[in-house]
């Protein structure tokens, strides 16, 4: 084989490699994305588990893990447990569908109570 049908040969490997090398890095989807982030969080869940220094309550490293993971997005989103989301539920079924949710409270100024001033 010459020289020129040797590089030809390595060029269209090349291509071809980086073609399809290309291909498998823009082909994946975002659920493929997602399951490489949950694979992390499981390697972590199994360090903690193998090498921790005592027993960890795994229920509340995962609450925990779920708690950061939500207030992360914005100061609005957080995790509620069961129990937490069941108590919203009710309260929301509970209460007049005009009511506003707002909270008027007193707060302490330097000179203590202040009942003239309203925040709204």
């Amino acid at each position: 084989m010459n020289r020129t049908a040797r590089i030809a040969i390595l060029v269209i490997s090349v291509a071809v490699f980086c073609y399809a090398g290309l291909g498998h890095v823009l082909g994946q989807t975002h659920e493929e994305r997602a399951y490489k982030s949950l694979t992390v969080y499981g390697e972590v869940l199994q360090k903690i588990q193998q090498d921790y220094v005592d027993d960890p309550n795994m229920h509340l490293v995962t609450a925990g893990a779920l708690h950061g993971l939500l207030e992360s997005l914005d100061p609005q989103s957080s995790y509620l447990t069961p129990r937490e989301y069941a108590e919203y539920k009710q309260k929301v079924a509970s209460t007049n569908p005009g009511d506003t949710g707002l909270t008027l409270s007193k707060q302490p100024c330097r000179e203590g109570w202040d009942s003239q001033r309203r925040h709204f």
